[in-house]
């Protein structure tokens, strides 16, 4: 349930709050995603405990019940905290006030108890495998463009664009996207400066399109800055520009090989798909004549 959320609610998070790029979405709009979430996941946590533990009806059961959906509202926020703080991070981190939505995943378990005890103890059905193949398509192709407005807002300022080498003022460590203004080939960048000299640029393996008002704009590579100075960022002929980035994964998972990108997105479709062969073989084990009680 886990994957199947998590595949729904960070794209569309990203991708809802993505309409004006020029102004970077507020986490707490983006986080408003998980919150609306939280009594899904609840009301499935405990619906899943109540039915493999035998279907209580029982005070016990329903308390048991309710810890099960509110232990795993806690894990998912943490997990979304997490993701919006070091992978896509934003200006103003939810932080852990994003905590007060737990109530909302312990309500979700109450009518996930009931759910629980109509549900039968069998394996689930074939039709799972079918449902985890839909999420891993589905999310290897939502990976690239969740990525591409994660990078484009976790970028600061307008790149200024010019022919042949630029120069970086760096007050700290940090990290910068190269961007490439028209059409073509990009062409290998070297950065030189403080504890660097002519270091190739990390090319990004499918460059994210920053492209609006008709004309061509990619970022194509990306690189870092180890301290404070000046740096010189050299190209090949072209007209390149460089912007700074916020620290987080997105930029650098774009440098990946593209199957390994892919492979990122399909995961929680791999994992529904890998939690149903798990639990059916569970199941066979368990109702085998020979199979100790």
């Amino acid at each position: 349930m886990w994957a199947a959320l998590f595949l729904v609610t960070v794209p569309a998070a990203v991708l809802s709050n993505a309409r004006v790029v020029e102004v970077s979405p507020r986490a707490g709009d983006v986080f408003w995603w998980t919150q609306a979430a939280m009594p899904v996941l609840g009301a499935v946590a405990a619906a899943r405990w109540t039915a493999g533990t035998g279907r209580r009806r029982t005070p016990e059961g329903f308390v048991s019940a309710l810890l099960a959906a509110t232990f795993s509202g806690a894990l998912y926020l943490l997990a979304s905290l997490a993701l919006y703080r070091w992978v896509i991070p934003f200006g103003d981190p939810v932080g852990w006030l994003g905590l007060v939505a737990l109530p909302a995943a312990t309500a979700g378990g109450v009518p996930g108890f009931a759910l629980g005890l109509r549900m039968g103890a069998g394996p689930p059905g074939r039709s799972r495998y079918a449902a985890g193949g839909l999420l891993a398509a589905l999310g290897g192709y939502l990976i690239f463009p969740t990525t591409d407005v994660a990078v484009l807002h976790g970028a600061g300022g307008e790149p200024r664009f010019r022919y042949g080498s630029h120069v970086v003022e760096a007050t700290a460590a940090g990290r910068f996207a190269i961007h490439r203004f028209g059409a073509g080939q990009p062409s290998p960048c070297r950065v030189s400066g403080p504890g660097v000299t002519g270091e190739p640029a990390t090319r990004l393996t499918v460059p994210v399109n920053n492209s609006h008002d008709a004309t061509t704009d990619l970022i194509v590579a990306i690189f870092s800055t180890p301290s404070a100075g000046s740096y010189t960022v050299a190209c090949e002929p072209a007209e390149y520009g460089v912007q700074p980035l916020a620290r987080g994964a997105a930029p650098v998972v774009r440098t990946w090989p593209v199957p390994l990108i892919v492979l990122l997105g399909s995961l929680p479709g791999l994992v529904v798909a890998g939690d149903t062969a798990v639990r059916r073989a569970r199941h066979r084990r368990a109702t085998r004549p020979d199979a100790t009680p």
